[in-house]
């Protein structure tokens, strides 16, 4: 499932000239109409599609211009922000919010494109921690909650793959399925949370380990015994309660109450 935004643009043409110009962005198709509006157009940023056209007042298509401002803010990663600030400045973007670094480990510029709409420029900033994002958040005056999502009873709640080696899991994982690590001693991966999950050095045990969400972790470790199963008491982690359980044919598996502060 992806989410491609539609923008809606007085003078759309000089619209994917400035993007052309400014964001490196390669126009993928364009449909002119006899009136010489542009009805569609995509653009590839980098690997996201955006699709745009000109206003069409007649049914309410209408851009910031004649809205009166945006009400949405586009982020663009780039590789050097200073720089591509200063592109978009000298291709007619007003600065709305010059270059600096970030407590959440991005270094961010925002700017105006001639055409109404918002976009805030970023790049990482290396050797930024997880630990140092929730400080700087704290200190800015926010409580960090990450990897949100509803939780229901039986849901996969988190997982464990077990490697020999973190640093070459950490790799290998990277480039197959674009993990992210917080830092190199972490297993855990940071950008992914449907369910999240992890790696962990363990040399003589290669098997994955499952957490599945129930809402009553001490009454479900009675049933999973009452059913022939085996379950260790629950304990309370910063993560929330756990406990590791083997159902009557053996195959291990582990249960969870998630925490408060991962749960919608």
């Amino acid at each position: 499932m992806t989410v491609t935004p539609y923008l809606a643009i007085r003078n759309a043409a000089a619209a994917l000239d400035f993007y052309r110009q400014a964001f490196g962005a390669v126009e993928r198709e364009r449909l002119t109409g006899d009136d010489g509006r542009i009805g569609h157009a995509e653009i590839l940023i980098g690997d996201s599609l955006i699709m745009l056209a000109d206003e069409y007042p007649e049914v309410d298509v209408l851009g910031p211009l004649s809205r009166g401002g945006t009400t949405c803010t586009f982020t663009i990663d780039v590789a050097d922000v200073d720089a591509a600030f200063a592109r978009a400045v000298a291709h007619g973007a007003a600065s709305l919010r010059e270059p600096a670094d970030q407590f959440h480990g991005h270094r961010q510029g925002m700017i105006t494109d001639p055409f109404g709409h918002r976009w805030t420029l970023s790049t990482v900033i290396d050797g930024v921690t997880t630990t140092d994002y929730a400080r700087g958040a704290a200190e800015s005056g926010f409580e960090l909650r990450t990897q949100l999502r509803h939780h229901a009873a039986g849901d996969l709640y988190y997982f464990t793959l077990a490697t020999p080696d973190l640093t070459k899991a950490q790799h290998f994982f990277g480039a197959v399925l674009g993990w992210q690590f917080a830092n190199p001693t972490d297993g855990h991966i940071a950008n992914i949370s449907a369910p999240p999950g992890g790696v962990h050095p363990d040399p003589v045990d290669d098997s994955a380990q499952l957490w599945f969400v129930v809402d009553d972790i001490h009454a479900t470790v009675a049933t999973i015994r009452e059913q022939g199963g085996t379950a260790t008491e629950p304990v309370q982690h910063d993560s929330g309660w756990a406990a590791d359980c083997v159902d009557d044919q053996g195959t291990p598996f582990s249960i969870s109450v998630p925490a408060a502060k991962y749960t919608l």
